[in-house]
């Protein structure tokens, strides 16, 4: 197996693993799939942009609270580079 199929599995292992963690409420575990110095751009909305896995957190632990309900499923996702669109 080449590195960039071995790179492509473990992307879609952490996305399986974001979901299953968002499905539980498990900020935790969610927050474990972010880099410390992640940052989620929002292009619409750049005052949105998330900047690194504390404020994820914060982020996250007010949508759970806030929709008890919550649940995902992943249905597509794209990786170019380092770069992953879901």
């Amino acid at each position: 197996m080449n590195t960039k199929t071995t790179s492509i599995q473990n992307t879609s292992s952490v996305l399986l693993k974001m979901e299953a963690a968002i499905n539980a409420h498990d900020i935790d575990t969610f927050v474990n799939c972010f880099a410390p110095d992640f940052v989620g751009e929002q292009p619409v909305h750049p005052e949105r942009n998330l900047i690194g896995a504390e404020q994820v957190r914060k982020n996250w632990t007010a949508l759970f609270a806030q929709v008890p309900d919550l649940q995902a499923k992943l249905i597509t996702h794209t990786i170019a580079g380092d770069i992953t669109s879901v």
